[in-house]
């Protein structure tokens, strides 16, 4: 693979970050509230995380079906799954957030932090590591979905460690599978679009 094709999973990556941000934005508005407020520090996360979602795409696309818009699907589909451990640890832990203020109960700051530690960056990190390995058969696409999963936590997940358990996960989780059903189509197109110029 060359270095230009490289080039365009990490730049297609980025703008389906930037993408999938504006929609989780857009949807948050409609939905809860607005919060545009994010939108400079969260371009930047969103757009290095896109990337990592892409060097990961680029790395294991070799053994995906062939076809920009499945193997795209089945990408967001394997980093869905890297959700899922922080998701289902969430539904066992009490809530750190006041549901009907949205305010981290008092005194839960260190219990927030610890929760985005353990129970959604590292399960996401070793299961995406070993849905790489599986798929990728190799040592460099385990790291590359390792990090792309982490990456995702950030993105589409961060959440996860608030409302999971709380009345408002089925909201979160419906939020993020249209966050997420965005930047997968907006990474088949963003590639599509690269690779024919």
């Amino acid at each position: 693979m060359g270095s230009t094709e490289i080039s365009n999973h990490i730049w297609a990556g980025a703008f389906a970050g930037l993408l999938g941000l504006l929609v989780f934005l857009i949807v948050h508005q409609l939905t809860i509230a607005p919060i545009w407020f994010i939108l400079p520090v969260g371009s930047i996360f969103a757009a290095a995380g896109g990337a990592a979602v892409g060097w990961a795409y680029q790395l294991l696309l070799p053994r995906l079906p062939p076809g920009i818009l499945v193997s795209s699907l089945i990408l967001a589909g394997l980093l869905t799954l890297t959700q899922l451990p922080g998701l289902l640890i969430g539904q066992t832990r009490q809530p750190i957030i006041d549901m009907s203020t949205a305010n981290i109960l008092p005194g839960q700051g260190w219990e927030a932090a610890g929760r985005f530690v353990f129970d959604l960056f590292l399960p996401a990190g070793i299961v995406g590591a070993l849905l790489g390995w599986w798929v990728g058969k190799s040592t460099q696409a385990a790291l590359a979905l390792s990090v792309a999963a982490v990456a995702f936590s950030i993105g589409p997940g961060h959440n996860i460690p608030f409302f999971a358990g709380t009345s408002g996960v089925v909201k979160m989780s419906a939020i993020m599978l249209v966050v997420i059903l965005a930047s997968a189509l907006s990474l088949a197109g963003a590639l599509a679009w690269l690779n024919n110029r």
